[in-house]
């Protein structure tokens, strides 16, 4: 019923917490609870169910889509770059299928508008009627998909396993269903199954997620890495990704720093103000800070090819010195504080995990201070971002890629392990000049 009614167009946008608000604001639950006889719960977890197919729907639409754009030849580059703009967004394209214009946000609105001026009148209608066309071929109708109708979500509070039983809720209060078991359960209990009814075979299958498929590579090499600001990662071997990150950043922080100095103003007036606008904008700019760091690794791990990822066990935290010897000025304090804790470290680890990529934490005390080739102390940073050094052996050189080289051969290094204290790190590096 939930997917047959969220389906259509109107529910392209569609989003399952909104969603299941307002249908707990409407009381709309118990009038399904009453007339199906099911728990809350389960309405709940239908609804889940129903809009994870939906959105996986027109996921999959608008990858057909791109495939048949791509492969037509009749479509010019400015018009395919035009439907894949609208494509990405699914608000635009939905007004697209209605036939009717909207607001768009400002940032959506400039390149949208940028985009639409390569086009001439003509190839902006045909843009569109293609665009509708495609869709309604290839989008998916309630009635040509039954699989939706036979599974059911549980949490791991609505099930348990007992003497080779399975028992789960059923839709009265305080009641199991109990289930013998074909074959022992030897998985974690832990996590959401779904219950599936196999009407043809006449039983019911519980499905859980074991493990997932690693995608392989190709590795050929160990790759140090330096994570900085300006610079989001630098590599040992000599390339860098995500160079325009502190640029970035610097406009977000700004951003919020406005908003956050005009509560502060309306407060000391004694005017209440709604926390709701810079609670939305963390939001979105944490959302963008983390795409930005993936597509950063994912572009070095597809150039890189690595075997293993060096890297420095290091968190950008004001609180690890007392302020007065804390070596941070104020406003590098309010950029590193403002970048998500641990969020570019959470993203590699998992990042790694996917591919099958080793990563190993080190020492990171003075790996951007002494030069990897001769081991001499650097000499004073300089350049637009700090990024460049001197030294008096090598020449001048970039610390940031510097310090990769050291983090990559920190590794083997027997007389600096991961718990070494920095002041012990200096005098060993002091003794190799």
């Amino acid at each position: 019923m939930f997917f047959n009614q969220f389906c259509g167009i109107n529910n392209l946008t569609i989003n399952f917490r909104k969603k299941r608000n307002n249908l707990r604001a409407a009381k709309t639950n118990k009038k399904y609870m009453e007339c199906f006889n099911v728990l809350d719960k389960h309405v709940t977890y239908a609804l889940f169910d129903s809009i994870s197919n939906i959105n996986a729907m027109w996921s999959n639409t608008a990858n057909k889509i791109r495939k048949i754009v791509s492969a037509n030849p009749n479509v010019n580059q400015a018009e395919q770059h035009f439907i894949f703009f609208i494509l990405k967004i699914p608000l635009l394209w939905q007004s697209v299928l209605r036939y009717r214009e909207i607001a768009l946000p400002k940032s959506i609105n400039k390149t949208y508008l940028q985009i639409k001026g390569l086009l001439s009148k003509e190839q902006f209608k045909h843009a569109l009627s293609y665009l509708r066309r495609l869709t309604r071929r290839y989008k998916a109708y309630p009635h040509k998909v039954s699989i939706h109708n036979r599974s059911m979500t549980y949490d791991e509070n609505m099930y348990r396993f007992k003497n080779d039983e399975f028992r789960f809720t059923s839709q009265i209060s305080r009641k199991v269903f109990r289930v013998s078991l074909t074959g022992p359960w030897h998985y974690s209990v832990k996590g959401n199954l779904q219950i599936i009814l196999d009407r043809l075979k006449r039983r019911i299958e519980i499905h859980k997620l074991i493990q997932t498929h690693v995608k392989s590579l190709p590795k050929t090499q160990v790759l140090g890495i330096d994570k900085g600001l300006a610079t989001l990662i630098s590599c040992s071997s000599g390339n860098e990704y995500g160079q325009n990150f502190g640029e970035i950043i610097t406009k977000q922080v700004n951003k919020l720093a406005k908003i956050n100095a005009k509560r502060n103003q309306m407060r000391a007036k004694g005017l209440l103000t709604s926390a709701k606008r810079y609670t939305n904008l963390r939001k979105r700019q944490k959302a963008h800070l983390q795409s930005v760091i993936d597509y950063a690794i994912y572009q070095m791990i597809e150039q890189e090819k690595p075997l293993e990822i060096v890297k420095e066990d290091q968190t950008f935290t004001k609180e690890r010195l007392p302020k007065t010897k804390n070596r941070f000025q104020r406003r590098s304090r309010l950029l590193l504080n403002s970048w998500v804790k641990g969020l570019l470290n959470e993203r590699l680890e998992y990042i790694c995990d996917k591919f099958g990529i080793v990563y190993t934490d080190v020492n990171p005390a003075y790996t951007s201070q002494y030069c990897p080739y001769c081991n001499r102390k650097f000499g004073i940073r300089y350049g637009k971002h700090h990024e460049l050094t001197y030294c008096k052996n090598c020449g001048q050189l970039n610390a940031n890629i510097a310090a990769a080289i050291n983090i990559k051969n920190r590794k083997n290094d027997e007389e600096i392990n991961l718990y070494t204290p920095y002041k012990k790190v200096k005098k060993i590096l002091d003794s190799r000049i």
